[in-house]
């Protein structure tokens, strides 16, 4: 799951990782990454999507499920 997340654009694993690892709210993701919060809910849908989207590696790891990371 972690090879998955860093093939994800900078921009949108940022988002991703403020909000469902480090807990912060949309508004909180987009003040400290000094953008709008209407672009970080537009990245937080578009790295969602491309996370899930991606072929899972084959290697297990111990990160969270995914299920962690897609709560909205």
């Amino acid at each position: 799951m972690l090879a998955r997340l860093a093939t994800l654009p900078i921009s949108q694993r940022e988002v991703l990782e403020l909000v469902a690892v480090d807990g912060l709210t949309v508004g909180e993701a987009a003040t400290v990454l000094g953008i709008n919060a209407v672009a970080a809910r537009v990245r937080l849908h578009r790295a969602r999507r491309a996370f899930k989207d991606a072929p899972a590696s084959t290697a297990p790891d111990s990160a969270p499920p995914l299920s962690s990371l897609m709560e909205a």
